[in-house]
């Protein structure tokens, strides 16, 4: 007996087959479609087919177009995802055009999709482009449901991975009324099952990589630069404003450290996609603004630094550009593109912004106000790191003053100043003042914020020092357990705080004499460091 194989090439729809798939077959039937439930034709565990991993695409592409230039290629197949049919595709003008991958990159860049819908390379055996493929599918998901079409759309602006449900939902009221009229449910479960039932279409044509027991989804890159490119520059600007009053909405305060965890973990890749696609298509507007600061100020919190300085560069330079030179805004710019240079040690640029930063503070509001104190405490943090206590101490007096008269003298502000002022009484010796600062300033944490905010562990990490410069190190090794314990549980285990704790509680195992403890911390992968705090 002879076995066949029968095959339905592109069969997106499946259903289509029923009445042509043998009830009696002498052989195998193979279907190949960007669907991705085969229900109607009794398929229930179809095999998905990946992208190309890093080693297959560029093997693809430098046997494609003649050039083994693997470095470029792997650059090439970053951008594209190891999408085949768009390495295809790049590969044939790669060759037609007699240009490298560095070149096609940045074309590719500039252009988008439409260099590759323009290039009349032949394809060999797929004549389709990656636009026109997609394009039948959106068509046929705006059909199907308009509601699915729209979060597509939206999905086009976040990052390709993982998109949570719940930032859609919680910020849906900004999304215009054909999602809110399906996702503005009585609760979130509710809301959830209305999620999946725009993906459901979205998934059948393989638009995105549905995690339901994840409560997320994914949209391959090449997926969102089709339909970026298909929206006018109007309507791109229309979904970028919503999206960032969508995130604005979702992100809270970044001094509501409880939330930060969870929160701006999974909405942070979001926010910097948000934030890089409104400077190319979108409005620089005062919501912009908010999203870049709070995105920053959380990588400053988890101590990335040299990520978020770029980010308060543009800031700063966005808010000039809103309000001119003399406004709260510049001023708050400032001292954020300060802080974020005291933290990387870059003193020499930190010292003008500090400087610009407090004498336009009092322009705008006077010598007595508190903005005016938090500028004279940024700039003492810098003499101080500097060793120039002579210059930081009558700062921060001066800061403290004014914070009392503001405040009293129960306020996180004033706390944070009696801290400061205790480092410098350390940093010079007299340990026992140093320690009454300490003390204060951990009181007022306390009954301010309990014993979950960063802060708390922060006083409790230099009075633990101050303890140890006393040869008190049971008072010293409490106080740090008591601090690790606080920031493991705000705090990515390679955030500098954590460096600094664990330095600190092997310098105190040390001097007990206790050195197993301290072998131990050397030896379980332990990071240790000298972070600017």
């Amino acid at each position: 007996m002879i076995s066949r194989l029968l095959v339905f090439d592109n069969a997106d729809e499946p259903e289509l087959l029923v009445d042509w798939l043998p009830h009696n077959p002498r052989g195998k039937a193979l279907l190949t479609s960007r669907a991705a439930v085969f229900d109607a034709v009794g398929i229930v565990q179809p095999i998905a087919l990946d992208v190309l991993n890093e080693d297959e695409a560029v093997t693809l592409l430098v046997q494609r177009t003649g050039r083994d230039e693997r470095t470029g290629a792997a650059a090439l197949n970053q951008e594209l995802d190891g999408l085949p049919l768009a390495l295809e595709q790049a590969g044939a003008y790669i060759k037609q055009q007699h240009i490298g991958f560095e070149s096609y990159l940045k074309l590719y860049e500039r252009l988008g999709l439409t260099q590759l819908e323009k290039a009349k390379a032949n394809t060999g055996n797929y004549p389709s482009t990656v636009l026109k493929t997609w394009k039948l599918n959106f068509e046929a998901v705006a059909e199907t449901s308009p509601a699915a079409a729209k979060l597509l759309q939206l999905s086009a602006f976040f990052a390709p991975d993982d998109i949570p449900y719940w930032i859609v939902i919680a910020g849906v009221k900004h999304l215009g009324d054909t999602l809110a009229e399906q996702l503005e449910q009585e609760d979130y479960e509710l809301a959830s099952v209305a999620m999946a039932e725009l993906l459901a279409p979205l998934n059948q044509y393989s638009l995105v990589r549905w995690d339901a027991e994840r409560y997320c989804y994914s949209v391959h890159r090449l997926v969102q630069t089709v339909i970026r490119d298909e929206l006018s520059s109007e309507t791109q600007s229309v979904w970028l404003k919503q999206v960032t009053n969508l995130l604005n909405e979702v992100l809270p305060d970044v001094e509501k450290f409880e939330t930060l965890p969870i929160y701006y973990a999974q909405v942070l890749p979001h926010g910097l996609s948000v934030i890089a696609l409104n400077y190319t298509v979108g409005d620089l507007s005062e919501a912009l603004a908010v999203l870049s600061t709070k995105i920053a100020s959380h990588l400053c919190q988890q101590g990335k630094y040299e990520q978020a300085e770029p980010i308060f560069v543009n800031t700063f330079t966005l808010t000039k550009h809103l309000y001119g030179d003399e406004h709260a805004g510049v001023e708050t710019s400032l001292n954020n593109l300060g802080m974020v240079y005291l933290h990387q040690g870059k003193y020499e640029q930190a010292e003008p912004i500090f400087v610009n930063a407090l004498t336009l503070t009092k322009h705008l509001y006077g010598d007595e106000d508190a903005g005016v104190a938090g500028s004279l405490n940024n700039l003492a943090g810098l003499y101080e790191e500097q060793e120039q206590y002579s210059k930081a101490k009558p700062l921060l007096l001066e800061a403290l003053k004014i914070y009392q008269g503001c405040f009293g003298n129960l306020d996180s502000h004033v706390a944070n100043i009696l801290n400061n002022l205790a480092r410098i009484y350390e940093e010079q010796g007299e340990y026992k003042e140093a320690q009454k600062y300490y003390e204060n300033a951990f009181s007022i944490w306390q009954v301010l914020l309990g014993n979950k905010n960063p802060y708390v562990g922060l006083s409790l990490n230099n009075l633990a020092m101050v303890h140890e410069k006393q040869g008190q190190y049971e008072e010293a090794e409490f106080c740090l357990t008591q601090s690790l314990l606080i920031w493991k549980k705000i705090f990515s285990d390679d955030h500098p705080y954590l460096a600094l704790n664990y330095q600190n509680l092997a310098t105190v195992y040390e001097k007990q004499e206790r050195y197993c403890l301290f072998a131990w911390l050397r030896q379980n992968d332990v990071h240790f460091g000298t972070p600017h705090i």
